[in-house]
């Protein structure tokens, strides 16, 4: 009896293990072909983090400094050819302070980037890379193309 249970066990860990591997345990897919392009536009800041890999899919994981999800905080849709990550909201609600943003894409894409603060992340990626940030770093990691990035 006791070895059954500590298979089942072993069985459920092994399965809530897999079930979520995003960033902070959040995620919302989203169909995204190699070579398409995201935009970014947070009117009210936050960091962005970026990363390249093999899946034709857009992973995006928002989050507060906290941790807890903010996904509602940001507007995200499909756009002919990529997709969109906006803000309209510019208010100052203490809860959506220090917004991160994290995304897997696939390696070749496109990204324009606006943000009225917080950093740039791109990791592994193959394209054409436009934008600002009012303050923040710009972080490159194996990034091939053309860039044209600036922070105020």
């Amino acid at each position: 009896m006791m070895k059954r249970l500590v298979g089942i066990l072993f069985v459920l860990a092994a399965i809530l293990l897999t079930v979520d591997a995003s960033p902070a345990g959040r995620g919302q897919e989203y169909p995204f072909a190699p070579g398409q392009k995201i935009v970014i536009d947070l009117k009210m800041g936050g960091s962005v983090t970026i990363t390249g890999g093999d899946k034709s899919v857009a992973l995006v994981s928002i989050t507060t400094g906290g941790g807890q999800d903010a996904t509602e905080a940001l507007a995200i849709r499909p756009i002919g050819g990529g997709l969109e990550i906006s803000s309209d909201k510019t208010t100052e609600e203490e809860k959506w302070n220090n917004l991160k943003v994290s995304l897997q894409v696939p390696r070749m894409c496109d990204v324009q980037f606006n943000s009225m603060g917080g950093g740039l992340k791109l990791v592994d990626l193959r394209g054409t890379f436009n934008g600002k940030t009012m303050g923040g770093a710009l972080t490159l990691e194996k990034v091939q193309g053309q860039v044209k990035l600036t922070t105020m």
